[in-house]
């Protein structure tokens, strides 16, 4: 995300389980997005595994994402008034196992 010019830009999840906390703050014009089920986003901590917050333009598709049980999966915290288009995305109940 740090290495996203200013004006944007697409972020692509490879197939993988990654164990990340994602804080989208102050951005625009940004694009993450995975390969389904294959492309799996965990949180080891009650924090978002999203957090979009004061941002414009944010688009999230195609990924798997699972919360701590205590925590939330996607937490749009904007002061915006356009949407946030969110596609394709699935919350299975347990984590996956690391092979």
């Amino acid at each position: 995300m740090n290495h996203l010019p200013a004006a944007g830009g697409q972020i692509c999840v490879l197939p993988g389980v990654y164990t990340e906390n994602i804080l989208i703050k102050a951005k625009q014009n940004i694009t993450i997005r995975g390969c389904g089920d294959r492309s799996h986003i965990t949180s080891a901590t009650p924090n978002p595994v999203i957090h979009i917050a004061a941002s414009q333009n944010i688009h999230i598709e195609s990924l798997a994402i699972t919360a701590d049980d205590t925590g939330i999966g996607i937490l749009i915290d904007n002061n915006f008034t356009e949407p946030v288009p969110i596609a394709n995305i699935s919350a299975p109940r347990q984590r996956p196992s690391r092979h």
